[in-house]
Order: C-alpha cells, then sequence, then structure tokens
C-alpha cells in the first residue's frame, strides 16, 4: 500500500472516530483536563506516525512545503465559531483564539502557499506562520480547558456534532500538521 493511500485511509478512520465520538457524546464524558490531554494525545499520535513511521516520512518529506500549507485553509472553519458566537452558543474568550485566530492564519496560509515565492523565501515565512499557528493552536487548547474547569457547560456545543469535530478531528490535525510544517521549513 503506498504512502498516499495509508494517509488517505487514516484520515478516514480518524474522522469516522471522530464522528462516533461526537455522535454518542464521548467528549462529554470527559473530564476538563482529559479533553485536553486527548487533543495534544492525537495531535502527538498523527504527529508522530508522519514522523516515526519510515514509509509515511519519507513520503512527508517528499512533499513540496506548499502540499504541507494549504491544508491549514481548512482552518477558515473557525468562521463557522464566530458564527456561533453571535448566535449566543460559545463565549468571546474561546472565539478569540478558536475562530478569529485559526481564521486568520487560514487566510495567511493561502497565499503562503500559493504566492510565487522562493524556497528560501517560503520557508523563511512558514517558519513564522507555523510558530504563530502552533502558539495559537496552544492558546486555543489552553482556553478550552480553562472555561471546561470554570464551567462545563460553557462549551456545552462542542460535546456534539458538528461542533464537537473542533477538538476531536480539526485541532489535533492542524496542530500535527503545523509541526510538520515547522519541521519541514527548519530543514527538519
Amino acid at each position: 500500500m503506498s504512502a498516499a493511500i495509508l494517509v488517505r485511509l487514516l484520515l478516514w478512520l480518524w474522522l469516522g472516530g471522530a464522528l462516533a465520538a461526537g455522535h454518542h457524546g464521548t467528549w462529554a464524558q470527559l473530564p476538563p483536563l482529559g479533553q485536553g490531554a486527548l487533543v495534544l494525545a492525537l495531535a502527538l499520535g498523527a504527529f508522530s506516525l508522519a514522523h516515526r513511521l519510515p514509509a509515511l516520512a519519507a513520503w512527508v518529506d517528499g512533499l513540496d512545503l506548499r502540499a504541507l500549507i494549504l491544508p491549514h485553509a481548512c482552518r477558515l472553519a473557525g468562521t463557522y465559531l464566530v458564527v456561533r458566537h453571535l448566535e449566543g452558543d460559545l463565549p468571546r474568550a474561546f472565539i478569540l483564539a478558536a475562530g478569529i485566530g485559526e481564521a486568520v492564519l487560514a487566510a495567511i496560509a493561502l497565499p503562503l502557499a500559493l504566492a510565487p515565492l522562493t524556497d528560501a523565501a517560503r520557508a523563511r515565512a512558514a517558519r513564522i506562520w507555523a510558530v504563530a499557528a502552533l502558539l495559537n493552536l496552544l492558546l486555543v487548547l489552553a482556553t478550552l480547558v480553562r472555561l471546561n474547569l470554570q464551567g462545563p457547560l460553557l462549551l456545552r456545543e462542542l460535546q456534539t456534532l458538528p461542533l464537537s469535530l473542533f477538538p476531536t478531528f480539526l485541532y489535533p490535525l492542524a496542530l500535527a500538521g503545523s509541526a510538520l510544517v515547522l519541521r519541514r521549513a527548519a530543514g527538519r
């Protein structure tokens, strides 16, 4: 099986697991610190697979840096969180990093991936972007844990679909992807 097919299979399985967890309300059953730990564990697991399995590591290393950056455009989904905040479903503290921060980083990822830059300029810009992306995601995670410790009902909307996909699929995937971009842009 080729590495590209393996990556697709793993992503579909992960998405299926996240959908099942959201359908059954699994996220709500975790303690606040357990939720944060799960996000980190999923991200570390994805990064480890892409880094430690020789076939996947070779495949990732063979990708153009732009191919690692471009999928981060899906972080524009953060704008949906802003809409849900405006409807009164999510607290402002969460939206600043999770909604607006992610949408801004996604908007920067598009020109970073598509602009006609030299390899050196793209790598330098990608390093800066990846550090900002990782810091924003860690802020999202810290805010998620803090708000859940204050009152689990503050983020109750993240316990059911479709918003449960943010902590169980999108954020861990974005964390792992940002780490891969940083690793590649920094020259491994």
